[in-house]
């Protein structure tokens, strides 16, 4: 059982989760629409994000004090927001973005066993990135709301935020299996990223729309829950054939909906899986898997699209892939 304070924890990272992504994309949208290069500032924050996460995470395992980390990054969100230029924005936000994931997540993974509760911490973002996309399309300006939000979360993690990942000495795989696992971890990343931007669901609006994000947002939470109690290989092999067979026929709602429910039940396993494989260096792991969601989305900034079967293959070569990855069971 956790105690309390450890329990308080994740419900404040959590929380805040949901916070900065809300926050990021109702800054970040109307800034790159603002951009004289909508695309470059898009691919800029994005960067930014998800790929300065991994030195993001090498800070947090050498210093410790994820909470710092966190709080920092909520408090360059609400400076994005301030900035008059566009491309300021999308860097200072993306910069946020990655400091607050990296402290959250190294704060949870070091005060917490099994995968669940990285499920949960990681789940509210897919809620937040909605709605703030939602937020954005309203036309209005969300940089006073932004600035009063994350004053509160940097103050929350600071207060309530005090027993995470403290200061160490992390290593590098030793040995070409562990090589092995953590590229095959980083592929799966990556794969499952692509798979994301690719997806397109034509009956995804009105209540749908909600339906989908709750089933993104849910099969990210169920996914540690699963693995924690059926073990990693079990869990995801179930999960994501059935949801090769679901996006077969994703142009419909109910196995559309489906198959992205089940399709985000394996990222808790890599992150969880990736700490495993690097206990000194778990914040460097997390930061390693979010740069292969940056490089996963990069086709969606040429166009590429997929169909059902290409979202099958993608779904049973992770299989593959997390089975090397995971390692046992």
């Amino acid at each position: 059982m956790l105690s309390k304070t450890v329990k308080r924890l994740v419900a404040v990272y959590s929380a805040a989760h949901f916070a900065v992504d809300l926050c990021c994309i109702m800054l970040v949208l109307p800034a790159a629409r603002a951009a004289s290069d909508k695309a470059m500032a898009l691919l800029i924050y994005n960067f930014c994000a998800f790929a300065m996460q991994l030195p993001a995470g090498v800070l947090a395992d050498r210093y410790g004090g994820g909470r710092y980390f966190s709080a920092i990054g909520c408090l360059l969100v609400a400076l994005g927001g301030l900035l008059p230029s566009p491309m300021l924005t999308a860097i200072v936000c993306g910069l946020g973005n990655a400091a607050f994931h990296i402290g959250g997540g190294a704060d949870v993974m070091a005060a917490t066993p099994g995968a669940k509760y990285l499920g949960i911490y990681v789940s509210p973002g897919a809620m937040g990135i909605f709605l703030g996309a939602m937020a954005a399309g309203t036309g209005r300006s969300f940089a006073a709301f932004a600035l009063c939000l994350m004053l509160v979360c940097a103050a929350a993690v600071m207060l309530c935020c005090k027993d995470g990942a403290r200061p160490g000495s992390p290593e590098l795989p030793q040995g070409r299996a562990q090589w092995l696992r953590l590229v095959s971890l980083f592929a799966v990343v990556a794969l499952r990223s692509y798979g994301g931007v690719i997806m397109s669901f034509p009956w995804k609006a009105g209540a749908w729309a909600w339906i989908a994000a709750l089933c993104v947002a849910g099969g990210k939470c169920i996914g540690g829950f699963t693995s924690d109690r059926f073990g990693e290989v079990r869990s995801t092999t179930f999960t994501l054939s059935a949801a090769a067979i679901a996006l077969i026929f994703s142009a419909f709602p109910l196995p559309g909906a489906l198959g992205l429910l089940l399709f985000n039940m394996s990222m808790p396993v890599t992150l969880y899986a990736a700490g495993d494989l690097l206990p000194e260096g778990r914040a460097t792991a997390f930061g390693l898997l979010t740069l292969g969601l940056f490089v996963g989305m990069l086709p969606a900034f040429i166009g590429a699209t997929g169909s059902g079967q290409d979202y099958a293959i993608i779904c049973l070569i992770s299989i593959m892939l997390i089975r090397i990855g995971v390692g046992k069971n």
